[in-house]
């Protein structure tokens, strides 16, 4: 089985910020990156891969996709970006409630002016036209439309007050949820994993533990394993599906936990359907009737085995939820016992 052991990346998808289609000024603390870049990836790929001697904690990217700005910030450096944006966020707010007072004021005043000045001028105007265009009154139409000239832009003020506002909330929001709910569950690392924590059974639910029942848990063997993981191992029409799959969780499991299993890939097979069409092809070999490998989309890693074989797996994972419920997980070094290659 090949293994690959990935670096751990300063810049990450998930330390991606939504900024919203406009770019304030007080967010120009974060320099803006080039946006030929176009989109939030690209814009990783280059600061991991081609600008990794840039000092700076955080950076802002357009993604023509999404049509919005994004602050990305470095590892470890989250708490003091957070506090920045949150202060920039306080200022944009507290600028928003001093124009909307200032323009209210202001065109309060402006209009008591045109009154006390309307009706003396319009007289005085009045007569001079008379006098210099013999009596042809002003075209009506003109003051009209400047009127509605300044209507229009009045309108356009209160959207344009209204949609920062809008924006605020939305991103005091976004600020709330990253300080105070629930962080994303993302991809374990393979070298630097470890829960602190112990498990709950029942967050795991039937579909982690399967069938399995207390008795499968005290009545296993090691030989019992090897007897059925060889079980079938040369009958073709055992083959293998994405539903015929056991979850395992977000950790990268030891090979010594689930064995007589082999295990795929997971930079090059991201999906059980992939991981499915590979083995029934015979494009990866697999001499048992088990498998572990990595869904992107679900977050976690899954036990495939042959269909028939499906006691074999339950058995084969009981010792490895027994050693989970039972113990702090340790340091997590992927080694496999078996052989997937590609032909």
């Amino acid at each position: 089985m090949v293994i690959t052991f990935q670096q751990r990346q300063a810049w990450d998808i998930g330390q991606a910020i939504p900024l919203g289609s406009g770019l304030d000024d007080g967010l120009k603390w974060a320099p803006l990156l080039d946006q030929e870049c176009g989109s939030v990836t690209a814009a990783l790929e280059t600061l991991n891969r081609d600008m990794p001697h840039l000092d700076g904690d955080c950076y802002i990217c357009f993604s023509t996709s999404c049509l919005q700005y994004f602050l990305l910030y470095r590892r470890g450096s989250h708490n003091k970006v957070m506090e920045k944006l949150a202060e920039s966020l306080q200022s944009a707010s507290k600028e928003t409630k001093w124009e909307r007072s200032t323009s209210q004021g202001s065109s309060a005043y402006r209009t008591k002016w045109e009154r006390s000045t309307t009706g003396g001028s319009s007289a005085e105007r009045t007569k001079w036209e008379r006098s210099t265009t013999g009596g042809s009154s002003a075209d009506p139409g003109m003051f009209q439309e400047e009127i509605l000239q300044a209507h229009q832009r009045a309108t356009l003020e209160a959207q344009r007050a209204e949609n920062l506002s809008t924006e605020l909330q939305a991103a005091k929001r976004e600020i709330a949820e990253l300080r105070h709910g629930p962080r994303r569950r993302a991809r374990p690392d393979l070298q630097q994993t470890r829960l602190s924590q112990k498990i709950d059974v029942t967050a795991f639910g039937e579909d982690l533990l399967g069938s399995i029942s207390v008795e499968d848990l005290v009545s296993i063997s090691e030989g019992d394993l090897s007897n059925l993981c060889m079980a079938g191992m040369h009958d073709k029409k055992n083959v293998f599906a994405v539903e015929l799959a056991i979850a395992l969780g977000p950790c990268h499991p030891e090979a010594s936990d689930l064995p007589g299993a082999i295990f795929l890939d997971d930079t090059s097979v991201t999906s059980l359907r992939a991981a499915v069409a590979q083995l029934n092809t015979g494009e990866l070999v697999c001499h048992g009737d088990l498998a572990v490998a990595w869904s992107a989309s679900a977050m976690g890693y899954y036990l495939l085995y042959r269909r028939g074989c499906k006691q074999a797996a339950t058995q084969c994972v009981c010792p490895y939820w027994c050693n989970l419920l039972g113990s702090e997980f340790r340091d997590l070094t992927p080694s496999g016992s078996g052989q997937a290659q590609r032909r």
